[in-house]
């Protein structure tokens, strides 16, 4: 059973990371963007050529690194 968390947030202005440059990305993107988000894409490739016609949006290809930070 799937259980979600509703979360309300004010987006104006402020900095979201999405990471993934398919069809999903593409649908949530063009979605945050509606609310003022500074968006910032990390992919290994762009899958979704809809996603280089977005305007002010930050993409960054390449291969992403996450690390614990203590």
């Amino acid at each position: 059973m799937n259980m979600w968390f509703p979360l309300f947030v004010n987006l104006e202005n402020k900095k979201v990371l999405v990471i993934g440059g398919g069809k999903i990305a593409y649908k949530k993107i063009t979605k945050i963007l509606e609310y003022s988000a500074n968006v910032t894409i990390v992919t290994e490739k762009i899958e979704e050529e809809k996603l280089l016609q977005l305007e002010n949006v930050k993409i960054e290809i390449g291969r992403a690194s996450c690390r614990e930070r203590v």
